[in-house]
């Protein structure tokens, strides 16, 4: 009897260990610092010239309602990234900084 109760805790604990829920709670969102490379250009870029408010071009990876606080006067969250990634290139071919 002892035995099987034993065994039936540890695998229970073992089940709750590898619940995909735990690891969900401590995840970032993962564009974050996979692109951080190219964050820092766009924010480069940004810095130059930035009519539209955008907080920062991580937002625009992000869902509208993650981004919704870093969308600046962008009206429409779906449009968020592009209008991020237009700016940059506006901004980026006005320096001369495009290859």
């Amino acid at each position: 009897m002892r035995y099987e109760t034993l065994l039936s805790i540890l695998a229970s604990s073992a089940i709750s260990q590898a619940s995909p829920l735990r690891r969900l709670r401590a995840r970032e969102v993962p564009q974050e610092h996979s692109h951080e490379s190219i964050l820092e250009g766009v924010r480069t870029s940004l810095a130059l010239d930035n009519p539209e408010n955008i907080v920062d071009p991580v937002f625009g990876l992000l869902g509208n309602a993650a981004a919704a606080e870093g969308q600046g006067s962008i009206s429409d969250g779906d449009c968020l990234h592009q209008a991020t990634a237009d700016q940059a290139f506006t901004n980026a071919k006005a320096a001369g900084d495009v290859d």
